[in-house]
């Protein structure tokens, strides 16, 4: 950049998979370069059609100035933009509702509507002719929505999670910060215990490949391995999860063969105790994506979801009802 050469940069970091999220909590590096060296970040938006193979893009204005002289509302300014340009894409070449076109009274109407043809009782829940309308239409709506194909209703054979005997700093701090040396071997600790989950997982979704985390092979770095904190709620109460560690172990420089065609990296929560709350565990072998989801049921920490890679979204495997 100091010779007057632009760089593509992706600030997430990571791959978005979340089913919600516009954009993922990025990081604040590329504010700070440009902040550095006087120059201008140009927002873009990348969207792959796999099935036509084309790559759709949109750009918008740069940030540059005083925009970039305060990191932590600079890279929100820049996610709030990059955002709505993956929006624009979404409304441009896929079959979603347009802003504009979104209309509290249209929701009234099609309500009234159900209400009028007695789809729809006066608490606003289908009528038997309302639920045999649903069973007409339920290949449509399961197509939209599949189920999973494996289900648990208890979490009884759930291994044994033991605590790690981890503590949250009294003097948490918002926003990413480097692993201090000493809880290196906390992280072990508890990946350990969260690949019995792991296998767990593999089991319940009825998965024949072999996955598990290898905390070893973490690179304790800001944009691999690193600490989030958010301990406070814009209310200024203190969240019920306040750290997250986001796990990551592949770089340029560590690549084995055994690595070529498998990646793995993903988040995990802690409460307030100290004690796990919930994970986002993604797998990746060759051009197949797994996603196992942990969290608290019962007061256990077990699986709650495993999804496959598809097209064009995730599908459910395994799920806990």
């Amino acid at each position: 950049m100091n010779r007057g050469q632009s760089v593509l940069w992706f600030p997430e970091g990571t791959w978005n998979l979340t089913e919600n999220m516009l954009m993922l909590p990025m990081r604040w590096g590329i504010i700070e370069v440009a902040h550095k060296v006087g120059g201008q970040i140009v927002p873009m938006a990348i969207r792959y059609d796999r099935k036509n193979k084309k790559c759709q893009v949109k750009f918008s204005h740069p940030l540059y100035g005083e925009q970039l002289a305060d990191y932590r509302n600079g890279i929100q300014e820049l996610r709030d933009v990059m955002a709505a340009l993956r929006w624009e894409l979404m409304e441009e070449y896929l079959e979603v509702t347009k802003r504009k076109n979104i209309h509290l009274s249209d929701f009234e109407k099609e309500k009234e509507f159900l209400f009028c043809n007695k789809y729809l009782d006066a608490n606003g829940k289908p009528t038997q002719l309302g639920l045999e309308a649903i069973n007409k239409h339920i290949e449509v709506i399961e197509a939209q929505h599949p189920q999973p194909k494996f289900s648990e209703t208890s979490v009884a054979s759930s291994p044994d999670i033991k605590y790690s005997g981890r503590k949250i700093p009294e003097n948490l701090v918002d926003g990413f910060f480097p692993i201090p040396h000493e809880d290196q071997e906390i992280i072990s600790y508890e990946i350990d215990q969260i690949n019995k989950l792991v296998s767990y997982a593999l089991k319940l979704s009825h998965i024949k490949r072999r996955f598990r985390i290898d905390a070893s092979r973490f690179v304790y770095l800001k944009s691999h391995t690193y600490y989030e904190g958010n301990p406070f709620t814009p209310s200024g109460r203190p969240k019920k999860i306040p750290l997250i560690l986001h796990y990551d172990y592949k770089n340029d420089d560590q690549i084995l063969e055994s690595d070529i065609d498998r990646d793995f990296f993903g988040e995990i929560g802690y409460l307030q105790n100290g004690h796990i709350a919930k994970a986002r565990l993604i797998f990746w072998f060759k051009k197949e994506g797994y996603i196992i989801h942990l969290g608290i049921v019962d007061n256990i920490l077990t699986v709650k979801k495993v999804e496959k890679s598809g097209d064009p979204t995730w599908i459910p495997i395994y799920k806990l009802k």
